[in-house]
């Protein structure tokens, strides 16, 4: 039996010039404000199938303890360290 994917694959994991962020708009009071949290260490795969899009993959992990918050707008001492 053929493979039901049989397309290109792309890897993307932490290098040079390259980042995983979440950034988080604030509502009310802090409105206008942005949580900017970077993860360190992650690492996926798309697999595209160009013939049928419909069996192309996507593979994502994040290993949620290499989380950093850049905020500016935040002090240190307000940040939660784990």
């Amino acid at each position: 039996m053929a493979p039901a994917y049989d397309g290109n694959t792309t890897e993307f994991r932490p290098a040079a010039g390259n980042r995983f962020a979440l950034e988080v708009e604030k509502t009310g009071l802090l409105r206008g404000k942005t949580h900017v949290f970077v993860f360190g260490k992650y690492r996926g795969a798309v697999e595209y199938n160009e013939q049928k899009p419909e069996l192309s993959k996507v593979h994502f992990e994040i290993d949620s303890k290499s989380i950093v918050c850049e905020d500016t707008w935040v002090s240190d001492k307000d940040k939660v360290r784990s």
